[in-house]
């Protein structure tokens, strides 16, 4: 995954949330699901292994996302 998909991931999702109602945990898992992208849950966070990076999500006490960050490891 390149800088730019992490780019277009963080903002396609926030602008999805924003516009259609959805449980925010659940929708994001099974978007990283379609993608082909494992993923690793917390408490309050989910993140995944993306290529040479990391996409790491984070979730309020109702779900709901808090954030969502991408982190080009290489």
């Amino acid at each position: 995954m390149s800088k730019n998909d992490f780019a277009r991931t963080t903002s396609t999702f926030s602008q999805v949330i924003s516009v259609y109602e959805m449980r925010h945990r659940p929708a994001f898992l099974h978007y990283l699901t379609q993608k082909g992208y494992s993923a690793t849950e917390t408490a309050d966070t989910v993140s995944a292994a993306v290529d040479s990076g990391t996409l790491t999500a984070t979730f309020n006490d109702l779900g709901r996302m808090t954030s969502l960050k991408g982190n080009n490891n290489s």
